[in-house]
This record gives C-alpha cells, sequence and structure tokens, in this order.
C-alpha cells in the first residue's frame, strides 16, 4: 500500500494537473528514523530511473520535485508538533498508523484533520495499516465512530489469493498467531508487559 500511495503522490504532482503543483505532501510513519528516510528514498528511485530532471533537490527525508512540490517525510513523534499550521498541503500520509505510540495517536488524528481547515482545496488524508490492538487509532474508527469521515478499504487476504497469495503458503500460515491479525484484520495484538513499545525500538 505504501508503494502505492508514493505513486499516487507522483501522479498527481507531476501528471494530474496544476492544482497539486508547488504543494506539499506529508508523509508520517513510525518513530523509527530508518523508516523515514526509506521513503524518502523510495520515492526518489522512481523518478531518477526514467526521469531524473524532475527532482530540484534531495536531502534526508525531504524531496523538491521540479515545480516547487516538496514531499517530506517525518516520524510519527515528530509530526504531533509539526504539522499543525501548516498551509499549501496537498496530503498527509499516515504510514503503520495503528502502531504510533499511544500517547501520539489521538494528537496526531487531531491535527492531521484539522489540517483540512488550512489548505484549499482540501488535503488528501491517507491513513495506512494492519491493525494492531483493541482500542488503537483503526478500531475506532471502525468501530467507534461510524459517523468518521474516512472512506474505508479493507484489503484482506481473501482480495490477493491466487495473486498476491499462495493458497498453499497461506494455508499454512494460518496457524501462526499472528494470522488472525495480519492477514483478517482482526484487532488481536497487544502490549506485553515485560518491555515498553519505546525501549523495544531504542534497542532496535
Amino acid at each position: 500500500m505504501t508503494e502505492l500511495i508514493i505513486r499516487f503522490i507522483l501522479w498527481l504532482s507531476i501528471c494530474y494537473n496544476q492544482q497539486y503543483r508547488g504543494k506539499r505532501w506529508h508523509i508520517i510513519t513510525g518513530p523509527r528514523i530508518d523508516i523515514v528516510e526509506d521513503i524518502r528514498v523510495r520515492t526518489e528511485r522512481i523518478i531518477t530511473g526514467t526521469f531524473p530532471e524532475l527532482i530540484n533537490s534531495s536531502k534526508q527525508y525531504v524531496l523538491e520535485l521540479a515545480g516547487g512540490t516538496v514531499i517530506q517525510a517525518f516520524p510519527s513523534h515528530v509530526a504531533v508538533n509539526t504539522i499543525r499550521g501548516n498551509t499549501e498541503v496537498a496530503g498527509i500520509i499516515c504510514d503503520k498508523a495503528d502502531y504510533f505510540l499511544n500517547s501520539q495517536q489521538d494528537e496526531l488524528r487531531a491535527g492531521v484533520e484539522a489540517s483540512r481547515n488550512n489548505s484549499v482545496p482540501p488535503p488528501w488524508i491517507v491513513l495506512i495499516s494492519m491493525p494492531r490492538a483493541p482500542g488503537s487509532i483503526f478500531e475506532k474508527i471502525e468501530f467507534h465512530k461510524p459517523d468518521t469521515p474516512y472512506h474505508k478499504i479493507w484489503l484482506l487476504y481473501q482480495k490477493g489469493m491466487g495473486t498476491m497469495f499462495n493458497p498453499e503458503q497461506t494455508e499454512r500460515k494460518h496457524r501462526q498467531p499472528y494470522f488472525d491479525r495480519e492477514y483478517c484484520g482482526i484487532y488481536t495484538g497487544g502490549v506485553g508487559n515485560a518491555f515498553s513499545t519505546e525501549s523495544i525500538d531504542a534497542a532496535t
């Protein structure tokens, strides 16, 4: 899904029309810095293979395209305090959003949705994730707020059977403890009591 969204951003910014030229795209992912930089590198590689002249500049976390469009990646703990008040924003993409720290999820969602009042036209807001645990941001959007402004799309394993997923391999994965969460969209994950999420991220 991340790869598809990156291409969608580039298509809107370069090929679609003038509406998205010179605007900013914010891509927010988990707290690990290497994931944030990987988004920038993946985006740049898509362009440089065929149209390197479409890149004005590229530096850590920031890619500027010809025409002034800026694609910037943020770790989730930084984005909470930096996305508010920005104007000329074409879109905000939250990748792996259900795995943001619990303390960041509600605040980040409030900031992301409030940004629709700061830009004309209102920016695209896209949340992407596998489900995590009951009470997380995706479970709240799916069940607790039927009036949510989001258009919901479930991409469960049945949609990819026979193409993306091999039936024999998928059958073997049925026995794995993570199958319901990562293949069926069920909120079964939790946080153990031995190590906090923050300490695991720091150790990684």
